[in-house]
């Protein structure tokens, strides 16, 4: 049979419901995910990602709390692959490779600091290394789950940061709330 591609009327989003809502949810998720971890906005695709990644494999009312991954998959989502399955925006120390390692490095740190944002494969996972200010799939992971990186250590404004203006549109907000950062409005 196959899929068919049936064209709805422009600009009419409440005709295609069930995506919809299925948008609302993991905007939701992303929002509270970016807040939880203290990251900025310009995060929120690896925390789409991710939201969609976790949503495929817990378990979920509309299917009688059957895992969506199990039943494409036709293949069971076991402990060991729950175990997988990593707070977002947590603290990583990630191991550095002998081969970027500086010559006679044997006082030097063996891993960087990162925070954990998805999931590469069933092995590996994609960090934000803070040192290099790049993302990073690897594997030799260190995660510190209940840990997260403070907002200043993204280098921008995080997620949770509200501007209070005044009546003359001048930030009333004190210096120290907003972590040093300028903002553009």
């Amino acid at each position: 049979m196959g899929i068919i591609h049936e064209h709805g009327p422009p600009h009419s989003p409440q005709s295609n419901g069930k995506a919809e809502r299925l948008n609302r949810t993991l905007n939701e998720h992303v929002r509270s995910m970016l807040f939880q971890a203290n990251m900025p906005k310009s995060f929120w695709a690896e925390a789409m990602a991710t939201a969609a990644y976790l949503i495929n494999r817990l378990p979920s009312e509309s299917i009688n709390n059957a895992i969506p991954y199990e039943l494409w998959y036709e293949k069971p989502f076991g402990l060991k692959h729950l175990k997988l399955l990593k707070p977002f925006g947590c603290k990583v120390n990630n191991f550095i490779p002998e081969e970027r390692r500086p010559a006679l490095s044997k006082y030097n740190t063996r891993s960087t600091f990162g925070s954990f944002v998805g999931y590469h494969s069933s092995t590996s996972y994609k960090i934000w290394d803070f040192e290099r200010k790049c993302f990073v799939i690897t594997h030799s992971l260190n995660f510190e789950e209940t840990e997260f990186p403070k907002a200043s250590d993204y280098g921008e404004p995080s997620a949770d940061l509200t501007i209070i203006l005044g009546k003359d549109g001048i930030n009333r907000q004190p210096r120290s709330q907003i972590d040093k950062f300028t903002m553009k409005l």
